[in-house]
């Protein structure tokens, strides 16, 4: 009897451990610090786009004969190198053909609207901006060669040239009686005076586009009195003289 229960005894499970529960003020936070989430290997920042900070066309009044310059000026949060893409757009077109930093004056004509588009790139980002528009302005026209060097103003023809193709016309200011200018060809002709007095004359040829465009030629003559007017003068003398007598 004794010798069966020393059987049952030795065959039977083995009690369960005890359960721990942590006491209700326990706090999991090591000592010193506080508790850091796994590394897994995620960027722990994202990058930041560039931004501009100018964006404009030089010059800033143009004309159908200036080169135009795109100047952008722009920074990157974490001072990475920066790409500048260009695409001029001229009358709300974009001109992909046209992604220079400058703009030749061939590519534009009086009167277009310009404006340039510049796309900003750090590698990671890309941030775009259209500069503002510009009108294309008139140019003034110009003398061709230098009238100052005429030897002889009767038959003269004064030569005029405008980069915007506009019709150019002609006007002469302080000139002595008989001098005109041809109001388009430019051709001066003068025809003395019998009655001329003679005297000392600056004269001032003008060439206007009729887009408030003009362009000035002054000169300096002295004209001789004609023979009716020193006949006239050499009795006045004698009169005086006479009188004087």
């Amino acid at each position: 009897m004794i010798l069966l229960l020393s059987l049952l005894v030795a065959c039977s499970d083995p009690p369960p451990p005890p359960k721990l529960e942590a006491p209700r003020d326990f706090d999991p936070t090591p000592p010193g610090g506080k508790l850091k989430a796994p590394d897994t290997g995620a960027p722990k920042s994202t990058n930041k786009p560039p931004r501009f900070k100018e964006l404009y066309i030089e010059p800033d009044q143009i004309t159908t004969t200036d080169t135009l310059l795109a100047v952008a000026k722009a920074v990157d949060p974490e001072n990475e190198r920066l790409d500048y893409d260009y695409v001029w757009i001229i009358n709300e077109q974009n001109r992909p053909d046209l992604t220079a930093e400058r703009l030749s004056p061939d590519d534009t004509a009086k009167g277009d609207i310009i404006s340039v588009k510049v796309t900003l790139d750090d590698g990671t980002n890309q941030v775009e901006q259209i500069s503002r528009p510009l009108r294309v302005g008139n140019t003034a026209p110009a003398f061709v060669g230098d009238p100052r060097l005429v030897g002889q103003i009767d038959g003269f023809t004064v030569k005029a040239e405008d980069a915007d193709g506009d019709p150019l016309h002609f006007s002469m200011s302080g000139q002595p009686a008989g001098m005109t200018i041809h109001p388009t060809m430019g051709r001066i002709e003068y025809k003395g005076s019998e009655a001329e007095e003679g005297g000392e004359y600056d004269v001032k040829v003008t060439v206007d586009d009729g887009d408030q465009g003009t362009a000035e030629w002054s000169f300096h003559i002295a004209v001789s009195p004609g023979s009716e007017a020193a006949r006239k003068k050499k009795e006045a003398e004698k009169a005086a003289e006479g009188a004087g007598g």
